[in-house]
């Protein structure tokens, strides 16, 4: 998969690109990370300029995030500001194509802005076939996630990371998915570890359609749940607006899901072990209840975009129905989590960003 690329002013520094394909096995930055001395001045400034013919979007306009993992990493580029939109495209093709490429083993950009000695290259690009590269959208950029069992190559990830931190310099940072418990309504991700507000992050790895629809019905019956107690507390006619959206909206969908999975896989087992992502409302009223329920809502509508993206990227639907229904679910719940952005702006002058991809 080619992209275009275009000639950026030499201040934009370049950087290869993340993920999060999320279902990493995610945990904080493994020791060292961060402990590279930074690169020169002078190194940095020739890194900027080769990456200024690498990368199509503004490297001042978005941030660089580089987590390492216990199975590899994630690497994500997001956007500094939510109207600054128009760098979404430029990203997500970047990283589209660097995503297909790397997992050919074709590491040629990285090396023609960093140089063939940078850490960690050689092993990668003599790693075809043996690390999974998985490729998502994020409602504000575009990430890759690197997972593979292999502890060599899991080590030469965290060093071609750590290199790229050193040499982009402000403009690249470490990040940390953390490690909160569900307990506290986090959800665990992949083997056990957290990424703040996201759920159950196992939930995102997509196997086939029959996974996708299985998992996306409990998701839904939440969503629908959580809803009905907005309706029942909020006094704003938007969130009047939004629960009866979702209501009306997603009942369908888990209708014609459970219809499907009825049709197509007759007697097979459709229970899921769902981890609950929302938190529990029946306390809050009034601005406590917006609040609580558009925080959670935002991650909890995240979660079901990267599903859906997965199982489009990877072409994992049987039906074209369920090619539908994912498109949708990705592009109206997409829309709707810019819309929770801005209403907790307005209204309470929070971002649901706010300590996500490492900051």
């Amino acid at each position: 998969m080619q992209h275009t690329r275009a000639v950026l002013p030499a201040t934009v520094l370049a950087a290869a690109l993340l993920l999060g394909a999320c279902g990493a096995n995610t945990t904080t930055a493994s020791a060292g990370a961060g402990t590279t001395a930074p690169a020169t001045n002078q190194r940095q400034a020739d890194v900027a300029a080769k990456g200024a013919q690498v990368m199509p979007f503004d490297m001042n306009a978005t941030i660089h995030t580089f987590t390492n993992t216990d199975t590899g990493g994630v690497q994500s580029v997001t956007i500094r500001t939510p109207a600054d939109t128009n760098q979404l495209p430029m990203i997500r093709q970047h990283l589209s194509a660097e995503a297909d490429r790397f997992r050919a083993g074709d590491f040629s950009d990285p090396t023609a802005i960093h140089g063939a000695d940078m850490p960690g290259l050689a092993e990668l690009k003599a790693s075809a076939g043996k690390i999974t590269v998985t490729y998502d959208e994020l409602p504000d950029g575009a990430r890759i996630t690197y997972q593979t069992s292999d502890p060599a190559l899991i080590d030469a990830i965290h060093r071609w990371f750590d290199a790229q931190v050193s040499d982009h310099g402000p403009d690249a940072q470490h990040g940390s998915m953390g490690t909160t418990p569900m307990s506290d309504h986090h959800g665990t991700v992949g083997g056990g570890t957290a990424m703040p507000g996201m759920g159950d992050m196992s939930m995102a790895n997509i196997t086939d359609e029959f996974d996708y629809l299985t998992k996306m019905i409990p998701h839904h019956e939440e969503a629908v749940a959580t809803a009905r107690t907005l309706l029942a507390g909020t006094k704003r006619p938007e969130m009047v607006d939004f629960a009866n959206t979702i209501i009306t909206t997603q009942t369908q969908q888990i209708d014609q899901m459970k219809a499907w999975l009825a049709q197509w896989y007759p007697g097979r087992d459709t229970t899921v072990n769902y981890t609950p992502m929302m938190p529990n409302l029946d306390s809050l009223k009034g601005d406590d209840l917006d609040k609580a329920f558009l925080q959670g809502m935002f991650h909890h509508h995240g979660m079901a975009v990267m599903m859906s993206t997965n199982l489009l990227t990877n072409n994992l639907a049987t039906h074209p129905d369920v090619t539908t229904l994912a498109r949708n679910i990705r592009d109206t719940q997409s829309a709707e989590m810019t819309k929770m952005t801005g209403w907790l702006n307005d209204w309470f002058g929070l971002n649901p960003m706010s300590g996500m991809h490492g900051g």
